[in-house]
């Protein structure tokens, strides 16, 4: 069925509050994929406002506005019917190379940074601050997560920033059921760099130089998924951390980038979008017509840390 010619299943809610929550899920989930679905569902399992996510009413209208944002040439069938714990439970135990496993997320995918613009960034920064805010939608983990981060935004001490690592590395080797846990720990970090969870820029700051011990020690130990995970995100982290700051900030950014192109930590197409981005007048004034934020001086800014050497911030 060509989703062009495809009617609305069933009637949008009348609820504008509800129908707003499904709309902004659904695109959500069609820009990042089934694991962000599977994640709410596991958090919203008892609230009564997301009964469409598991065949209750509205699931129709849920699914076609999933189809939409996805906007693939045709969709089957099954894909309409309500979904049941063993078809999710299939989808996470599928191996990686298994050709019936969900496809990745499209952050995961192979794109050419070149082709990803500074609106393209701006949108999904909005997307997904509107989102959070609205639905209060968060990783399963999130608890975890927060005890693992908070103290490297408060300090950045190289006791945090070591305990944090370790946290992290001995959470990608559990076995997961509700998603890839290296793509969780890239999704978290990046949520992390959002202005709807009230993040200063010094804290910002600080999330990146954990990015960059962990890409030490992703080198090191060979940890290749959780680098590939980070690097889809990349972007849209270090755009997040940029976007709206003053000159002097903007230069703290520019330091961190240089040691990560010296290091080769990333791709040279990702390293060139981020150059871009530096080299951008791009402020919160010019595309989203608002005031630039307020923010700690530079000089209240800790100086960038040796690569992974796990030295004070």
């Amino acid at each position: 069925i060509e989703n062009s010619n495809m009617a609305e299943p069933a009637r949008p809610p009348d609820d504008p509050e509800l129908r707003n929550i499904i709309d902004k899920l659904a695109n959500f989930v069609g820009r990042n994929g089934p694991e962000f679905e599977q994640m709410t569902m596991h958090k919203q399992r008892d609230n009564p406002k997301f009964s469409f996510l598991f065949g209750g009413e509205h699931y129709n209208y849920y699914k076609w506005k999933v189809a939409q944002e996805e906007s693939p040439k045709s969709m089957d069938v099954q894909a309409m019917q309500p979904p049941t714990s063993e078809s999710f439970t299939a989808a996470a135990e599928a191996p990686p190379n298994d050709p019936t496993a969900d496809p990745p997320p499209p952050w995961l995918q192979q794109q050419q940074p070149s082709e990803i613009s500074v609106e393209k960034l701006l949108a999904n920064k909005i997307e997904q601050e509107d989102l959070l805010s609205q639905t209060g939608i968060t990783d399963p983990s999130e608890g975890d997560f927060t005890n693992c981060v908070q103290p490297i935004l408060i300090t950045c001490s190289k006791e945090s920033i070591a305990n944090g690592k370790s946290w992290i590395f001995q959470f990608i080797q559990q076995p997961s059921n509700d998603g890839n846990p290296c793509m969780k720990v890239a999704m978290y970090l990046m949520r992390k760099t959002l202005d709807s969870v009230g993040v200063n820029f010094t804290q910002k700051l600080h999330i990146l130089y954990l990015i960059n011990d962990i890409i030490y020690d992703c080198l090191r130990k060979g940890a290749q998924e959780l680098r590939e995970a980070i690097e889809a995100h990349i972007i849209q982290i270090f755009f997040n951390s940029h976007f709206g700051e003053s000159p002097e900030s903007r230069e703290q950014l520019k330091k961190v980038l240089k040691i990560w192109e010296a290091q080769k930590y990333f791709s040279d197409s990702v390293i060139k979008k981020m150059v871009e981005i530096t080299e951008s007048v791009t402020t919160s004034n010019q595309l989203a017509g608002g005031p630039v934020s307020q923010q700690f001086p530079a000089s209240a800014a800790p100086p960038i840390p040796p690569a992974g050497n796990g030295n004070e911030c």
